[in-house]
């Protein structure tokens, strides 16, 4: 796999928006990062983002337009509509996972 830093990935639209589908889709992956420490969160999403971005890249050098990228490396890729089979949904994060989440979030808009 191709690796793409980016020197800001939480500026990135598309990180914001991974970590938001996160939440709904994903709460079990949240907690264990949340668990493992907020490096681990933004090891996850930062990867997350520079593997959406790597692909936005390679569709537009395909011909793709950019907006038409963007919008299946999103719907595809970053914030995937796997609706769960499941009758009940994912468990919510804990009261003190969510307080970690809103001091991690909150960390990167000051």
């Amino acid at each position: 796999m191709s690796d793409l830093t980016m020197d800001n990935p939480e500026g990135d639209a598309l990180w914001w928006q991974r970590l938001d589908w996160m939440k709904d889709q994903q709460p079990e992956l949240l907690a264990s990062l949340l668990k493992k420490g907020r490096q681990a969160l933004r090891d996850h999403l930062d990867s997350t983002t520079a593997q959406a971005n790597l692909r936005i890249i390679r569709l537009t050098e395909r011909g793709m337009p950019e907006q038409d990228a963007l919008e299946d490396v999103v719907k595809t890729y970053l914030t995937p509509d796997n609706s769960r089979m499941e009758e009940l949904p994912p468990a919510p994060l804990s009261p003190l996972l969510q307080r970690r989440l809103k001091a991690f979030e909150n960390s990167f808009l000051q």
